[in-house]
Parts: structure tokens; sequence; C-alpha cells
């Protein structure tokens, strides 16, 4: 083995045992699978399925809170590049609503998502059946992202005279300041974009022509706090019009009769006002089955040959069904004509009797519990206890690597390494330091455990595959609480995160810009509490570009 990744040593551990034997067989025959595994390891499972044969997978959950958590796993194995979210899409333009930042937070996300399935390079996408739902414009008219380059070395970027027409195009509206999300102001050579899908704006220097440099901007001061060498832009709206999609319009709606025009939403005489002017209307989405000959959803930008990773099937047609009814049921509630309602309900969600997976490979995930018969595999996990206690998980390293487990330790952050490491020295367990950013050149080597700066979310085995995942961030966070409290002298168990204590202490608080007098301008986010070679002390957590932590003590 050379030239791998931690995934990648996990991957190739579960594949080599023998109860992974039937699941590869199926997977490299191209056949649908099933296999029944606990929560929490279904992420890791995608990942080491992802990780030796990369392909488009698309992973469907019954819920935005379990599709942000699966996503949030699946980042922690394979980076947040290649695990993708496809959220929902929570605008309601039956009620006229405005869009607002979140909305086009939203769709950025979306479109990043949309162009990643539709891409050459495979990647991850993670949704909720509720996102699934929403009709999309067909897969042909997908609106194109705006790529910056500040070396200038792929064709087809905007030049200066272009870029705001490119803008406009996608969705963003001109403002004297790029203030929120879908904004961009132009000052002499200088483009400022506030992309749909970050959480910060942006800086485009243009030299004539070529894009000189890419700054990334503090919202709030507009102050640079960071240089970007790529960019990309998504679009901010989810329906733009063009020359081609208006006429339609136009012509279609033109030819409606009377009794058509009832299923048509309240106020369409300004809506083909509005179309025709080529004028963005909050009401827009409702008229798509006239923009479009088809509109379609997330499955049709999905490639025949990705794979369709289904969690829990019942559940996930139970939400949709869910899902639809209410969402009917508040369009119905504005008082509409039936014959109104029920196109306009059409116009904007696929019915989940419709769904149709297509001919694609699928994987169902199923509980332990209803999985026990046909499956080509049956995941067994146990998750033992740590507690936070770096003595604990150096003991449970040396039992396991003594019993030839491969054994993997996620360090929570560089401050706790240390006192892991010395436990483990204490323990007398050989160990190897490997990160996510450098590439392993050899073969784990038998009873020596791999320290890594990964984050694990739980501490859990797989007993078949003789494979064990430790840390500190384990399932027993309540211990970790009452743990740090009576070592503080009792009292009611609470967060390791402080309460605020900056509004008495320091002339800022969490959310704010701050300088650090060596490493620069970050994002102050919280004081924790953590401990470091046995010793507890108050850290300022502060937070730089690419995701980099620096943890200071408050003393200093």
């Amino acid at each position: 083995m050379s030239n791998t990744s931690i995934i990648d040593i996990v991957s190739d551990r579960l594949f080599k045992s023998k109860a992974f034997s039937r699941l590869a067989e199926k997977l490299g025959a191209q056949g649908d699978i099933s296999v029944a595994a606990p929560i929490s390891a279904r992420p890791l499972l995608v990942a080491a399925i992802f990780a030796p044969s990369p392909k488009s997978m698309l992973v469907l959950t019954s819920g935005e809170e379990a599709a942000d958590h699966f996503a949030r796993e699946l980042r922690v194995w394979l980076g947040s590049e290649t695990a993708v979210r496809f959220p929902l899409y929570t605008h309601r333009p039956w009620r006229q609503q405005e869009l607002i930042d979140e909305h086009v937070a939203q769709v950025g996300a979306r479109s990043h998502a949309l162009a990643t399935l539709k891409a050459d390079e495979p990647k991850l996408v993670v949704a909720s059946v509720q996102a699934l739902l929403r009709r999309l414009p067909p897969t042909k008219t997908l609106q194109q992202t705006i790529h910056f380059d500040s070396q200038n070395t792929k064709p087809g970027q905007p030049t200066y005279e272009s870029i705001k027409t490119a803008l406009t195009a996608i969705g963003y509206e001109r403002f004297d300041y790029a203030d929120a999300p879908g904004r961009f102001s132009v000052r002499g050579d200088t483009i400022d974009i506030w992309p749909a899908g970050t959480s910060y704006p942006v800086r485009i220097e243009y030299f004539g022509d070529d894009v000189e440099k890419i700054r990334r901007l503090v919202p709030s001061t507009g102050q640079s706090i960071g240089m970007l060498a790529e960019l990309d832009i998504h679009p901010a709206k989810a329906i733009v019009l063009n020359e081609a999609n208006s006429k339609r319009a136009i012509r279609r709606l033109y030819g409606l009769q009377p009794e058509e025009l009832k299923t048509l939403p309240t106020g369409y005489s300004e809506h083909i006002e509005a179309i025709q002017a080529g004028c963005y209307f909050p009401e827009l989405e409702l008229y798509q089955p006239y923009l479009y000959d088809q509109t379609a959803i997330l499955l049709d930008y999905l490639q025949t040959s990705a794979l369709l990773v289904a969690v829990e099937p019942r559940s996930l047609f139970d939400a949709a069904a869910q899902y639809y009814d209410t969402q009917e049921q508040s369009i119905s509630a504005q008082n509409l004509h039936a014959a109104r309602a029920q196109a306009l309900v059409e116009a904007i969600f696929m019915k989940p009797a419709d769904l149709d997976f297509g001919q694609r490979q699928l994987m169902t995930i199923l509980t332990m519990v209803s999985g026990s018969t046909g499956l080509d595999l049956r995941l067994e996990v146990k998750h033992p206890t740590i507690g936070g206690s770096e003595e604990r998980l150096a003991q449970a390293a040396r039992n396991y690597t003594q019993n030839d487990y491969l054994t993997i330790i996620g360090t929570a952050g560089h401050q706790s390494r240390p006192a892991i490491e010395l436990a483990l020295t204490d323990e007398f367990v050989s160990f190897t330091e490997i990160t996510t950013q450098t590439s392993i050149q050899t073969t784990p080597r038998e009873r020596v455990a791999l320290v890594t700066d990964i984050d694990l979310p739980i501490a859990m085995t797989m007993p078949a595959a003789k494979l064990a995942l430790l840390g500190l961030n384990d399932n027993s966070a309540a211990s970790v609480a009452r743990r740090v409290q009576s070592q503080r002298g009792g009292g009611r168990a609470s967060s390791k995160t402080i309460q605020d204590p900056t509004a008495l202490t320091f002339p800022f608080k969490p959310g704010d810009y701050v300088v650090h007098e060596i490493h620069g301008i970050a994002l102050f986010k919280a004081i924790v509490r953590q401990e470091v070679a046995g010793v507890e002390r108050d850290y300022l957590h502060l937070e730089y570009a690419q995701g980099d932590k620096l943890y200071t003590p408050v003393e200093q």
C-alpha cells in the first residue's frame, strides 16, 4: 500500500475482512445492495465504499437534521470538498414571500451540489428526501458557475467588461455595497461580490482583463482577511429569466383559455408583464411549467453510473409523503380556487408516488432490527466508554492493539494530542503519528496504533473487521461534562463552553474578528476550557481561513 490516506487504510481493513466479502462482490458487479448498520457507523461505511474507487454518490436521508449529521461525519473522512450538501429550499412563493439571505444561501448550496453532480470528478452529495421533491430547471439549462482564478490559467474566465453581465445572468443584483448574499458592487477595477452559499463577501481585483487578486473580506467592515487562489460563484436565484425561457413562457401564457387562467397564481397579469420585461419576482418559481418544456428533480442530475444510497427507505417515503401533504395544506390555506391550488403544488413539488430511482445501482441501509434477512452485510458495532479520559483511551488502545485490531486514535484538537500520546506511552502502546494532510507511504504495522488529527465524532469498534476507532469526542459526552464539573468543585453539569464571560472581561465577544499579535486576523468563536497534560485552563478559540483553529490561553 502506498500513497494512501486514513480512510483508505480503514476501507482496506474493512473489505479484507470476511464479513465484507459479499458486499465487495455486489459493488463490483454493480448489483443492488442491502446492508444493516447502526446510525453511528453509516457515514464511515459510505466513506469506505467511496474512497478506494470514487464514483458519484447521492445519499438520501429522511430529514434535514439527519442529512446535516451524515454530511458532517462524511467530511471527517473525505473532506469538505468531496462531501457536499444539497439543502432544503424553504422559500414559499405561493405566499408572495420575498427572498431573504437564508434562501439565497440555500440556492447557492443547491447550485453547487448540482454542478458537482454534473462534473466529471466523482463527488458525494447528501440530501434529505424533502429537498429531493422540489422541482428544478431541466439539466440542460443548468445555470453556469462563474470561476475565478488569480493565476489566470483557465480559459473562459470573465473579463472586467463581461463580469457585470455574467453576474446578473445568474441572479446577482448590483448595489452600492455587497452587504448581503447575492449582491455585488463595482468600484473602479474592483468588484465586490457576496457569493450565494458563503458566509463572507470577496473582492476581485482586475488588472486590465486579468484577475490580479481575490480577497476574502470581513462582512461588517470590508477588511481583507485572506487571499484566495480560486473562487467559484454559484447562482443566487433558483430560477433566472433569459431570452429563451421568457419567450417560451409568454407564448404559452398568452395561449391559455379563460378557464385555464384560473390555474395561474394570483396577480398573474403583473407577473406576465414582469416575465416579458425579464424581471425577477418572488412568485417566478410557480411559472416553471411555462418556462420549461419539462422540469427536473435532483435525481435527474445524477449520472446513470452513480450509486444511490437510501437510508431506511420506508422512513424516506413516509417523510416525503408527510412533507408533500404539509406543503399542499400550506398552499390550500391561501383560500385559492381548487384548480389553482393543485396547479401550484404540482408546479413546485413532485408527488412522492412519482419518485423513480431509475436503473442506478441502489444501496439501501436498514436498521439492525429491521434488516434481518437477505442482507449483503450486517455491520455489528460496539461503543467503548472513553468518557473524555486520556487514561481510559490509552487503556482501550492497549487492549485492542494487543488483540490485533487496527487502532486509530483521533485527537479532538491539537491541544489534546500531547496528553493522549503521554497516556499511550504510560500504557506502553506503540503508536505512529499521521495527519489527514499527508499521504501514508507504508502499510500500518501490526499492534501499532495510529494517532491522527481526525476529530472522530464517536468511539466505536467493528469486531468482524478488527477495527477500533477511539477518541475523546466519544458517545459519553455527558460523562465529560460531569468530569469537568466535578473538577471545578461540583454543581450542575453543563457544557464545556463557558457562558460568554467576555462581556465582562474583554472589549470583544464571540463572533467578533480579533487580531492575534503573531497570527493576524481571526474569528473569535468562544472561550473553552481544555485539559492539557493534566492541567485545565481557559483558552480563546480562534478560527482562521480554511478552517484553521488556534487555542490561546486567556492569560496571554
